[in-house]
């Protein structure tokens, strides 16, 4: 029979009590870092005592700042890239897209032609079909397709062009579209009617 007595709030005693069998303790310093373990065996038979030396774990390294432990590059890939084309609207202020781990997450993007510099045209049919093309662009160039969109966002200007963007919109995706959220876009930029942001999983 095995009896485990506490010997005190960190330590442990194991021992065996039959009579005339080698009787084995363990003494195990808890010290709460679970990365050292400093353990002290000693061996009692009929023939004597015999000390075991301690034994140390190896300790990892550790991050200064945080106190935790350093994460092996091999383990821990870089979890956030961020996307850039030429092929897109792009501004100095945000990335076009950031892929952060499974995810990849796409700036608003207007309905600016980057062949020609300007919006795709004066209507909302345009300009939306515009919007989604950047959108599409730079999912591609995040290794993504319009098929991993779990969700859209769409700020119009113009609340009453809520119907011309739907009418272009509903082209886009097939029979099972992503979840989406239409809003007013806060600021109002000159000639534009429509942005459109949108999330990708590609895990």
């Amino acid at each position: 029979m095995n009896i485990i007595e506490p010997l005190d709030l960190n330590c442990w005693a194991t021992s065996s009590l039959p009579s005339g069998l080698p009787t084995l303790k363990m003494l195990t310093d808890c010290t709460g870092d679970p990365f050292q373990e400093n353990v002290i065996g000693t061996l009692t038979t009929q023939r004597g005592r015999r000390s075991v030396s301690p034994r140390k774990r190896p300790r990892p390294s550790r991050d200064l700042d945080s106190g935790q432990p350093a994460a092996h590059p091999a383990v821990f890939p870089l979890m956030r890239h961020v996307i850039k084309t030429p092929n897109a609207p792009g501004s100095p202020l945000f990335s076009q897209a950031v892929k952060a781990g499974d995810f990849v997450y796409v700036s608003g993007l207007v309905g600016i032609d980057v062949s020609t510099g300007n919006v795709a045209g004066p209507t909302i049919g345009e300009q939306t079909r515009q919007s989604l093309t950047n959108c599409q662009t730079v999912l591609r160039e995040a290794g993504a397709s319009l098929d991993d969109v779990v969700e859209v966002g769409v700020l119009l200007t113009n609340p009453g062009d809520f119907a011309g963007m739907n009418e272009e919109y509903a082209s886009w995706f097939g029979d099972a579209p992503p979840t989406r959220y239409v809003s007013k876009l806060g600021v109002e930029l000159p000639g534009i009617l429509v942005s459109i942001r949108m999330t990708a999983f590609v895990g």
